[in-house]
């Protein structure tokens, strides 16, 4: 078996490997404002519910119920903040303001501003996706940006103030098999955002409007962020700007619903595939400046660890 074999093979097992599955999603309803409104906050609401009970993940939502929204959204993520491996999905609808530097989640009573949210989150020790499904949410984003987070906005910026579909069609995706790029019979938060993305764009294109909202993704902790034109396929492939690292292989590793095909690995196998990958990308910002036989030498190593790592790995059914 040659070295471009090798290669192929295990980069085949990670599209196709571990990804991670989320255990428990707090989803907010924020205040409609209107009827038409409010009837549609709950319409996402009940596809997420639906996408996490065919998960089987633990669901808790605010904004239908009791109405202390405040109080209820800073008590679950307390309650929800221990080191659990597994993630926890913070999942905002609704409508956001952005005024004098100051952006809020609007919620039933009092709102919560973007900074009060990062304070809130700030110790949070286990893996975070924080879905911003709202207008202004792009000022969300800087502020809650952290190490081992996903933070998504559906705007790229707090002047973004028109109303946001992007959450629906969140909603929609995730459980949307045209979404899964890769063909691994699993649909990725990434491939989801994507697949998101493009369908707020269909929107705009069918009422020929002007695109209001432009969402963000953001996993690698920079607190910028990129859009889905950044993306061929799965893989982020247009240069940021002064050659930030780009977003996105976090994101992959997240879904709602695993594959029964899925490789399961351990914790301490997680840990070590992720700086597998690290390493992985490091060497491509690298390829440039390498010969071609060394970059394809230290690639092959590379490979060859993770393959040893996925072979070591036992594949259960779940």
């Amino acid at each position: 078996m040659n070295t471009f074999t090798r290669i192929g093979i295990v980069f085949s097992l990670l599209m196709t490997g571990t990804l991670l599955h989320a255990d428990d999603m707090i989803l907010v309803v924020g205040a409609g404002g209107t009827d038409e409104y409010t009837k549609l906050f709950s319409d996402w609401a009940d596809q997420w519910k639906v996408a996490a009970a065919d998960a089987d993940i633990e669901y808790q939502e605010i904004g239908r119920g009791e109405k202390k929204d405040y109080e209820l959204l800073k008590s679950a993520i307390d309650e929800n903040n221990d080191e659990s491996a597994q993630p926890l999905w913070l999942v905002l609808l609704g409508h956001g303001t952005f005024d004098r530097n100051i952006a809020k989640f609007n919620l039933r009573g009092k709102d919560v501003e973007s900074k009060e949210l990062q304070k809130w989150l700030e110790d949070c020790k286990r893996p975070l996706i924080v879905i911003n499904g709202f207008s202004c949410s792009g000022a969300f984003l800087q502020p809650l940006h952290k190490e081992n987070r996903v933070v998504i906005s559906a705007t790229k910026s707090g002047a973004e103030l028109n109303f946001s579909r992007f959450g629906g069609y969140l909603a929609e995706s995730l459980t949307d098999m045209k979404a899964d790029v890769d063909h691994d019979d699993q649909v990725s938060l990434l491939e989801a955002f994507l697949l998101a993305s493009s369908k707020v764009n269909a929107f705009y294109e069918s009422d020929a409007r002007l695109v209001t909202e432009h969402a963000l993704l953001e996993d690698n902790a920079d607190g910028k962020g990129i859009s889905a034109d950044f993306f061929v396929g799965i893989r982020a492939e247009m240069k940021a700007k002064g050659g930030a690292a780009l977003d996105g292989r976090g994101a992959h590793r997240y879904i709602l619903k695993a594959s029964e095909d899925a490789v399961k690995l351990s914790q301490e196998q997680t840990i070590e595939r992720d700086r597998i990958e690290s390493a992985i990308e490091q060497l491509r910002t690298r390829k440039s400046t390498m010969s071609v036989d060394d970059y394809y030498a230290e690639l092959e190593s590379l490979a060859v660890q993770m393959a040893e790592l996925y072979q070591s790995s036992e594949v259960k059914q779940p």
